[in-house]
């Protein structure tokens, strides 16, 4: 089976596709990050959820196959993780890393399908603030994304990335994107 990553902007709906990817028995990576966990998140669940200094020590240790900065967050995909897992989320930085990686090493892309997920703002915002972000932060996280995401279109417009497939979540349920994500990996 192929190795799914899925990416998109905040509150696009990737945590809700890949909890129904899982009920198709997809095997989730469990990424490491700084952030404060959310009400029902569990540790090792959902996230392994660190401080700051642990994660900037792993990654001098260069315990991670991609890692990002989010604001003043840090999520990674441990080595480990990545080799065991089939079902990934990530940021354009992530791709990034994990292209630059298969420079040295092609099997770490084979075998991937990127799935980019799309919706528009306000349909975002809407879902990032029911999830229980601050408004204000929510809208300061949708700023900040600009340059990243803008700089990675124009990095799959160029054919730099293989095998990405968008889809939009503003009008299908995560159950139905799940399924049409599955039938074309």
């Amino acid at each position: 089976m192929s190795k799914i990553i899925l990416i998109g902007r905040s509150g696009t709906g990737k945590s809700s596709i890949k909890n129904e990817l899982i009920e198709r028995n997809m095997r989730p990576e469990v990424s490491t990050t700084t952030r404060p966990m959310r009400e029902g998140e569990k540790e090792g669940v959902d996230y392994y959820f660190i401080d700051k200094d642990e994660f900037e020590h792993l990654i001098r240790l260069d315990s991670f196959v991609q890692w990002n900065k989010l604001g003043e967050n840090y999520y990674g995909t441990s080595k480990k993780n990545f080799s065991k897992s089939n079902l990934f989320i990530m940021s354009p930085n992530g791709i990034d890393q994990l292209l630059h990686r298969a420079q040295k090493n092609p099997n770490v892309m084979s075998k991937v399908a990127i799935i980019r997920i799309t919706a528009p703002d306000e349909v975002r915002e809407e879902r990032m603030i029911r999830r229980g972000d601050d408004p204000e932060v929510a809208k300061s996280r949708m700023v900040s994304e600009n340059h990243e995401w803008d700089a990675f279109d124009n990095r799959v417009k160029d054919g730099m990335y293989p095998n990405v497939i968008t889809i939009d979540s503003a009008s299908h349920s995560p159950k139905e994107l799940a399924h049409t994500i599955d039938s074309i990996t």
